[in-house]
C-alpha cells in the first residue's frame, strides 16, 4: 500500500499561452508528487512531432489554468510550466489567490464540460499591474552569464558595448500581459528578439577578440542586425499597447527573478535598442543582494544608453568604445552577486 506522501497529485489544465507543443487552448494532464517538479500529457495527440532538444539553453514556459484542484494548487489558479522535455515540467507559481479556494470538481467532469478556454479564469485582480517579467536562473543561464562576463570585463577595448552584449543574458524566460492572445504574440516576440540576440552574440565576440580588432561601424552592424531590430520593434509594440491593462506578475524565489513593466517605462526607452532590452531585465526578488545589483546595473543600463540612442556613427565609434566605470562596477557586481548565489550549481 501507497504512504500518502507517495501519491500523485492529478489536474486538467487548459493552456492559456502557447510554447513548445502546446497551443493556447489545448487541454492537458499535470501530475506531480512534488509541487514544484510535474508530468505533462496532452488529451490530444498532435499530428506532428516536437523535437526535444536536450542541449536547449533556454527552456520553453507556458501559462496554464488548473481546471481542479491539485493541493498547493487551487482549482482556477494560472500556474507557468517551463520545460526543456514538454513530458516534464517545472512548476511556477504566477500569483497568490486573494479570493476562498473554489471546491475541486472531478477531473472527469472538468474535461466534459470545459469544451473551450476559459480566458476569464486568467485575468488580474489588479487592473493597476503592468507587463509581468520573470527570468530563472538555471544552471547553463549562470555558467554562460558567469564566463561571459569574465570575458567582457577583460576586453576594455569594447568599451560601453561589453555591456550591450551582457545584458541580452539577463532578458527574461517570460512576459505576462493580462490579454490571452496578445500575450501568446508577445511570447513568439520574446523567443525570437532572445534567439536574435544570441546569434549576435558569438560573431562580435570573436571579432573583438582578434589582435587587430577595430570597434567601427561594420562591428556595430554585426552586433544590431536587421533580424534583431525587427524582434525588438514587435516586441516592443505590443508591450506599448497592452503595458497598461494589467497582468499578475510571477511568484519570486531564490531561483526566479521577477520584474514589471509599466507604458511610462518602454517610452522612456525611446527607439534604442539597448535601453529597450535593458527595460526587461527583471532585477526583483531572487537572492536579495543579487536583486539590489539587478537594479543598480538596469537603472546605469537605462540612464546611459537612453542618453546615446540617438549617438551619431562617430560618437559610438569613438566615446561609447572606451570604458565605463560605473557600468564595468555594475556589472562586476552582478557576476560576483550570481556566483555567489548560484555559482556553485554551475560547476556541479
Amino acid at each position: 500500500m501507497h504512504s500518502p506522501a507517495t501519491l500523485p497529485q492529478l489536474s486538467a489544465a487548459r493552456v492559456l499561452t502557447s510554447g513548445g507543443p502546446y497551443e493556447a487552448g489545448a487541454l492537458l494532464s499535470l501530475a506531480f508528487v512534488d509541487p514544484l517538479v510535474g508530468r505533462l500529457v496532452a488529451h490530444e495527440a498532435r499530428d506532428e512531432q516536437w523535437e526535444v532538444r536536450p542541449a536547449a539553453i533556454v527552456p520553453e514556459t507556458i501559462s496554464v489554468v488548473l481546471l481542479a484542484a491539485a493541493p498547493p494548487y487551487e482549482n482556477g489558479e494560472t500556474i507557468a510550466l517551463s520545460f526543456i522535455d514538454p513530458a516534464i515540467a517545472r512548476i511556477h507559481r504566477c500569483a497568490t489567490n486573494e479570493s476562498a479556494p473554489r471546491a475541486a470538481k472531478p477531473v472527469s467532469e472538468i474535461v466534459r464540460n470545459e469544451t473551450h478556454p476559459r480566458v476569464t479564469a486568467a485575468q488580474p485582480r489588479n487592473s493597476n499591474m503592468h507587463v509581468g517579467l520573470r527570468l530563472e536562473w538555471t544552471t547553463a543561464r549562470v555558467g554562460r552569464l558567469l564566463s561571459l562576463s569574465e570575458k567582457l570585463l577583460a576586453l576594455d577595448r569594447l568599451g560601453w558595448y561589453r555591456h550591450a552584449l551582457a545584458m541580452r543574458l539577463l532578458l527574461p524566460d517570460e512576459v505576462v500581459l493580462a490579454d490571452a492572445e496578445a500575450n501568446e504574440s508577445a511570447a513568439r516576440q520574446l523567443r525570437a528578439l532572445k534567439m536574435a540576440a544570441t546569434e549576435a552574440l558569438g560573431t562580435p565576440l570573436l571579432a573583438a577578440l582578434m589582435p587587430n580588432f577595430t570597434l567601427d561601424e561594420e562591428w556595430l552592424r554585426s552586433i544590431e542586425t536587421p533580424a534583431l531590430a525587427r524582434a525588438a520593434a514587435a516586441l516592443r509594440d505590443t508591450l506599448n499597447e497592452h503595458a497598461n491593462q494589467g497582468a499578475p506578475v510571477p511568484a519570486s524565489s531564490t531561483q526566479i527573478s521577477i520584474g514589471s513593466l509599466s507604458r511610462t517605462e518602454i517610452e522612456r526607452a525611446g527607439n534604442g535598442l539597448d535601453a529597450f532590452l535593458a527595460t526587461l531585465i527583471p532585477c526583483e526578488g531572487g537572492a536579495p543582494d543579487l536583486a539590489g545589483c539587478l537594479r543598480d546595473y538596469k537603472a546605469a543600463l537605462l540612464e546611459l544608453f537612453g542618453q546615446t540612442s540617438q549617438a551619431s556613427t562617430t560618437v559610438r565609434t569613438t566615446r561609447l568604445a572606451t570604458p565605463n566605470p560605473v557600468l564595468d562596477e555594475r556589472l562586476a557586481a552582478v557576476a560576483r552577486e550570481i556566483d555567489r548565489a548560484f555559482g556553485r550549481r554551475a560547476v556541479a
